[in-house]
């Protein structure tokens, strides 16, 4: 899709205020330009400082409680002083010598150095891959090498960090360049600067400030960071899980650091807004209204950092902000079969808010989930903490050395329906299964949703064998963009080959799907639980897809019934896209397929209805079907199984799957 044309479905998605404030925002960047143009900078009425260290407690405490917790990695850290930084598990960057922060990793193209709100960041060939150029800026590998710092006293690792910040405050002057583009990238570098401060204070009070070789330049950096945040929030049908991230941003920035009348103006309104946004972007039993599991991620520890910077300054929020903390952690651990990992709902970027290890972690919903669980005294697994557990434990100001207490058992059978969001999450006898009835996603724009509808995922015994394929990409490949978000990248029904809404650019869907999801039906022994949900779109608001899932756990079966509404003929695809450790093979009776999983001695039965035409697809290109994405830029082919049928109104079909 071309600029001008996403630029118009922009418009059309906007309603009169968002347009005038568009309008409003034009205006304030032209005047904006002309004051940068002419030299001018925001300058704070009076030198920047540190606050107290993020971390509470006797800071020898707390090194000597790291140093026997996970003194073991050092060795990890030790990478770190070589300069290579990881870029989503596929790229690396060395970030030694003349490192220049406009050129992107990936294509080599150097962004030019020019007014940032200025710059279309989608523009591949001017800008290269925006998304690993602003990683690397985000500063996410500087907090490493802060712990490494204050848990060895080895100043190399100090002197690299702040290196770094001073390198990037020297090339990216204020308001110039594509890192001061975006509002969400210019907060989460201030939550890095502000971890990297609270770390290097364990060894020195003055933190930053006592390595720097200009401790003013980096005061009004800090400054400027927060201005440009505030001046520059997210609002409109942009307000999603970034205008939580900047607020972030400016709430850590401004404790943490000393910004004066100014700063504490903005905290205060920091604040205010978390708290409306906390209720407005999550729904009261804690699902994340954007419909993807890693927003619900960012979002989760977002809100929870904010708690624990609050508290840790005096300054709490409210209970029912600290509330939706807790149903948040709730529901997507209910996603997590036993055994298993949280699988992948709507978009996925692979960031984190803060990284306080050398390399990504393995499983990041854990690390927040157990941070969360600490805080609030309740069980965690495992013989340790996960570190950003214990990182964020110390701003709680918890007496925790690391160790962990048993968790709830999560192996209880039964049925668990989250109505305001539109999940129901079904297990016994080793079945972990996922409904999704929810809406398209947050806000009007729904950004990071999929036409996902109706989808359902399976796990046995703890592994996934029916998946999300994943998300791919974002800024680039504008057709598997389209193909990761479509219908025909889930396990439901597509019909007419029309996606349940319409893609109207790489972030942006214009006619929405309605969805709805009816009450969960359980036996008391749980040996047969069943969940009904219904989708309307299409391109047609007269059809309508329902469908009913049931777990029959003594049977070792999960049945899957659909029924098409329309006022016409039409023509169905029904998917269902295994794992990539499956394999899937025709079965000896007719409609029959046997799928294997590597590794795994069980095999899981699919019995097709007879009126539908099946086909398994694997790794096709034109058109995109059958692939996987475990992450950002890497895909793999799967299997895919397809049935097809011209459907009458009213018609029913159903599959069983057995194992």
């Amino acid at each position: 899709m071309s600029s001008l044309a996403w630029k118009i479905n922009r418009i059309k998605a906007m309603d009169p205020a968002e347009i005038l404030f568009r309008v409003g925002r034009v205006v304030q960047g032209k005047l904006e330009r002309r004051r940068i143009d002419r030299g001018w900078q925001p300058r704070p009425k009076q030198p920047v400082s540190g606050r107290e260290s993020l971390f509470q407690g006797d800071p020898q405490t707390i090194i000597a409680q790291w140093q026997s917790a996970y003194g073991d990695l050092l060795g990890g850290y030790e990478a770190l002083l070589s300069g290579d930084v990881d870029i989503f598990g596929h790229h690396k960057v060395s970030v030694l010598g003349d490192f220049n922060w406009h050129r992107d990793p990936e294509s080599g193209i150097v962004a030019p150095l020019i007014y940032g709100k200025g710059i279309d960041y989608r523009d591949n060939d001017r800008v290269g891959n925006c998304k690993t150029l602003w990683e690397v800026a985000r500063h996410p590998h500087l907090v490493p090498l802060a712990v490494a710092s204050a848990t060895t006293g080895d100043a190399r690792y100090a002197d690299l960090a702040v290196g770094q910040i001073e390198s990037w405050i020297e090339q990216n002057p204020f308001g110039l360049g594509v890192h001061w583009c975006s509002t969400l990238e210019v907060a989460l570098r201030l939550v890095a600067w502000s971890f990297v401060h609270s770390l290097l204070c364990l060894r020195d009070e003055k933190g930053l400030f006592g390595r720097a070789k200009d401790p003013a330049a980096l005061g009004l950096a800090i400054y400027q960071h927060a201005h440009f945040i505030r001046h520059f929030l997210s609002r409109h049908s942009s307000a999603n899980n970034h205008l939580i991230g900047e607020l972030t941003g400016l709430w850590v920035g401004c404790n943490v650091f000393d910004l004066g009348d100014e700063g504490n103006a903005w905290a205060a309104q920091a604040k205010l807004e978390l708290e409306a946004e906390a209720v407005r972007q999550v729904f009261e039993d804690g699902v994340n209204r954007e419909q993807a599991n890693y927003y619900h991620l960012w979002v989760m520890e977002y809100l929870f950092l904010n708690q624990l910077v609050g508290e840790r300054y005096g300054n709490p929020f409210s209970e029912t902000f600290r509330s939706r903390v807790v149903a948040m952690e709730r529901f997507i651990s209910a996603l997590c079969p036993v055994g298993g990992t949280v699988p992948q709902i709507g978009d996925s970027d692979d960031g984190v808010v803060v990284r306080f290890e050398p390399r990504d972690p393995t499983d990041p919903y854990r690390d927040v989930c157990c941070a969360i669980r600490a805080v609030t005294g309740q069980g965690c697994g495992g013989d340790k903490l996960p570190q950003k557990a214990f990182w964020y434990t110390q701003v709680a100001g918890s007496d925790n050395d690391g160790s962990t207490q048993a968790p709830e058992d999560h192996e209880v059978p039964g049925g668990l329906l989250f109505s305001d969001g539109g999940y129901a999450v079904l297990k016994g006898n080793g079945a972990h299964v996922i409904f999704d009835a929810g809406p398209l996603g947050y806000p009007s724009i729904a950004a990071h949703g999929h036409a996902d509808a109706n989808s359902l995922l399976l796990a046995l015994d703890g592994r996934w064998w029916l998946v999300d394929p994943g998300t791919y990409c974002y800024h680039t490949q504008p057709d598997w963009r389209d193909y990761f978000r479509s219908t025909a990248a889930h396990n439901t029904v597509e019909i007419n080959g029309h996606d349940q809404s319409q893609i109207g650019g790489a972030f942006l869907w214009l006619q929405h799907s309605r969805q709805h999801l009816e009450g969960l039906e359980m036996t008391d022994s749980f040996s047969r639980m069943s969940v009904v949900g219904s989708v309307t779109g299409y391109a047609d608001r007269s059809v309508r897809h329902q469908r009913r899932v049931t777990l029959v756990t003594e049977r070792r079966q999960l049945q899957v019934e659909d029924e098409i509404h329309a006022d016409a003929v039409t023509a169905v695809r029904l998917f269902f896209h295994f794992h990539p450790d499956v394999t899937l093979q025709a079965g000896d009776a007719p409609h029959q397929f046997l799928a294997r999983m590597q590794g795994v001695e069980e095999t899981l039965k699919i019995q097709g209805d007879p009126a539908l035409q099946w086909r398994i697809h694997r790794g096709e290109e034109q058109p995109h079907l059958g692939w996987y994405s475990e992450r950002l830029g890497s895909r793999q082919p799967i299997d895919v199984l397809v049935g097809t049928l011209q459907a009458e109104p009213g018609e029913r079909f159903s599959c069983e799957f057995t194992w």
